[in-house]
């Protein structure tokens, strides 16, 4: 009991995991530690979320049973990132940071972090990615199958918003401070078009 009072002011956020019908049936019974492996992403190596479902189509579009994972996840201390994957201290497939319980990144649609000058840029759209390596940091809530033959709308609004980045100048690089004030301040929680998802299924927790 005094343990469970000590841990009762975690914070928990709802994120988004694209995968496979198949691998998610897999996580609920047996945890992310079923997939035996962590990916060695661009911003560490551990379990990938987005608290944006428009930004995990392209984890679960060329997937043959598409769906989405949605989780609770608790974040912990997390380590503000601002290295890009051509940067010389990039963390591609390293661990997490030491002090941190996870990674967390504001993105660009393309996946590339956020700058300065973006924030004051309306031909972007913020998105972000969390990186944990611990699957007790997580409870699946859903799972969605998507039907596959209404992924064309989604990918469509994808490209659209990918196109608008590419045209975008390149900005300096922002500081860590600055990245979490304005990622907190400028989230807008993601919205998911209703005939997208076909069946939807709440766990047990």
């Amino acid at each position: 009991m005094e343990q469970y009072s000590r841990n009762r002011g975690l914070s928990n956020i709802t994120c988004s995991h694209g995968t496979s019908i198949t691998k998610a049936k897999k996580i609920i019974v047996s945890g992310f530690a079923s997939l035996s492996t962590l990916d060695g992403g661009f911003y560490g190596k551990g379990i990938y979320f987005s608290s944006s479902v428009n930004y995990t189509v392209p984890y679960f579009s060329t997937i043959d049973d598409p769906s989405i994972l949605l989780c609770y996840i608790i974040p912990g201390n997390p380590y503000p990132v601002i290295e890009s994957k051509t940067d010389t201290d990039n963390l591609l497939g390293s661990h997490l940071k030491v002090g941190y319980q996870s990674h967390y990144v504001v993105t660009k649609k393309s996946g590339v972090p956020f700058r300065e000058e973006d924030f004051s840029n309306p031909a972007l759209t913020l998105y972000d990615e969390v990186v944990i390596d611990q699957e007790s940091q997580v409870v699946p809530i859903f799972y969605l199958e998507v039907e596959k033959s209404n992924l064309s709308v989604v990918i469509e609004h994808f490209q659209i918003d990918h196109l608008k980045e590419s045209q975008s100048l390149q900005p300096s690089k922002i500081s860590r401070r600055e990245i979490e004030r304005k990622a907190t301040e400028s989230k807008e929680p993601s919205q998911i078009e209703d005939d997208v998802i076909v069946d939807v299924t709440k766990l047990g927790i």
